[in-house]
């Protein structure tokens, strides 16, 4: 339709039309031909209405509220005023109202608790949220602190929060609180001290834990671990360096210290036996333990139960280094 057409099309609708209809801007002001339509057509001013209420609701929820905005702006100036009859008007809205109800509910389901698993950065923390036979959530919580403390705890989770089983009568109840942001969940609590119940001295629970990447679920990085130490055993170590490289570059932000310098070192001993020395001694010097510092150096850098831990790996690591500088 020419310019001239969708003059005389907007005007007719305008002056046929009995009486105005309430629309999301003011209709005694309305400027151009697309909002004088609007006003006057009950089907066309109740779009407007309603498409008002889902961008609000839209704005609200949305995570770049300036992005959106930009949006809607480009919206009216490239979707609904290039109408030039009721029929496109219609659809315009119905489109951009289509489009806003779902930014809306994907907004919803990222501001909801999801079933799964979840790891705090460095992996101390691990969060479980399972569906249960009532259609609640149920959630298990492992996380690790220093010297060996531990924090274990479950429980319903109602409404974010939940009072984890077994807590003594009469004292001040632990309250778990559980809030998603985006892709994670953020654990807090109603008191550090009431918590302490589940929880070792020097253990904590509270933190993000962030959704792991595919492949870097516990699970799936003990199967990964798996497969490798049966390829390497038996001297597929091609394979063997296939199966495990990738936990380390995809996965490290999840990991637990100690099994990602574990990890190092299988990878680096693989290395070695492909007689790719390079990368055995790339992969060694990545080991986030200084083992260059003497036996008594280390013991007081770290808790007994820590010290514990972190000797066999240093150990690998110098014995590893040999073999690599060696060749």
């Amino acid at each position: 339709m020419n310019k001239l057409k969708r003059i005389l099309f907007l005007l007719s609708l305008y002056a046929f039309t009995s009486s105005a209809h309430s629309a999301s801007f003011d209709c005694t002001k309305a400027s151009s031909l697309v909002e004088q339509a609007i006003c006057t057509d009950k089907q066309l001013s109740d779009l407007d209405e309603q498409l008002m209420l889902y961008y609000k609701k839209a704005l609200l929820s949305s995570a770049n509220a300036t992005a959106l905005k930009t949006e809607q702006q480009a919206w009216l100036k490239n979707g609904r005023n290039i109408c030039a009859d009721k029929t496109c008007l219609a659809q315009a809205y119905k489109s951009r109202l289509a489009a806003l109800n779902e930014q809306v509910a994907t907004a919803a389901l990222k501001s909801s608790l999801q079933p799964g698993d979840y790891l705090t950065e460095k992996g101390w923390g691990y969060l479980t949220l399972a569906q249960d036979k009532n259609a609640g959530l149920r959630f298990s919580i492992e996380a690790m602190g220093v010297n060996g403390h531990t924090c274990q705890l479950t429980g319903a989770v109602h409404d974010g929060k939940s009072i984890p089983d077994e807590q003594d009568a009469g004292e001040q109840h632990c309250e778990v609180r559980f809030s998603a942001k985006g892709d994670s969940v953020e654990v807090t609590s109603n008191s550090e001290q009431a918590c302490r119940y589940f929880c070792g001295m020097r253990a904590g629970f509270e933190g993000l834990y962030l959704k792991p990447g595919k492949g870097c679920e516990p699970s799936a990085v003990n199967r990964a671990r798996e497969k490798f130490k049966q390829l390497y055993d038996k001297q597929a170590y091609t394979e063997a360096r296939t199966t495990l490289q990738p936990v380390l570059q995809n996965c490290a932000l999840t990991l637990d210290w100690l099994e990602i310098d574990w990890i190092r070192n299988d990878l680096a001993l693989t290395a070695y036996k492909l007689g790719d020395t390079a990368s055995c001694q790339q992969l060694l010097q990545t080991v986030s333990v200084d083992v260059n510092k003497a036996d008594d150096e280390l013991r007081d850098d770290y808790a007994p139960s820590d010290y514990d831990n972190v000797m066999p790996i240093v150990k690998a690591t110098r014995t590893n280094m040999k073999l690599c500088n060696a060749r």
